[in-house]
C-alpha cells in the first residue's frame, strides 16, 4: 500500500496490508513489495489448507471433526502466587 502519513499506514496494517511503501515509490521497490505480498498470500493459503487436511485426517479416527487443541499445560502464575517453598 502506498501511503503518505503514519496514521494511514497503521490503519492499513491493521486491515491486512503486508507492506507500506513511502511515496515516491521506485519501480523495483514496488515489484519487490508485490512479490512479497503474493508469497505471503500463498503461504497463508497453504497453512489454511494444511490445517484443514490435518483436521480431516485425524478426525477420521474419531468419527467427528478434530478438536481445536489448546495447550493442556497449566497456566503460568505471577511470581507472587507461585507455589515455590
Amino acid at each position: 500500500m502506498v501511503l503518505g502519513d503514519i496514521s494511514s499506514s497503521v490503519r492499513a496494517m491493521k486491515q491486512g496490508a503486508v507492506d507500506v511503501l513511502i511515496k515516491p515509490v521506485e519501480r523495483n521497490e514496488l515489484l519487490e513489495a508485490v512479490q512479497l505480498a503474493l508469497a505471503w498470500g500463498a503461504a497463508e493459503r497453504q497453512t489454511r489448507q494444511q490445517k484443514r487436511d490435518w483436521r480431516v485426517r485425524y478426525a477420521a479416527g474419531y468419527g467427528q471433526r478434530a478438536p481445536n487443541y489448546e495447550s493442556s499445560a497449566p497456566r503460568i502464575q505471577p511470581i507472587g502466587q507461585s507455589a515455590i517453598c
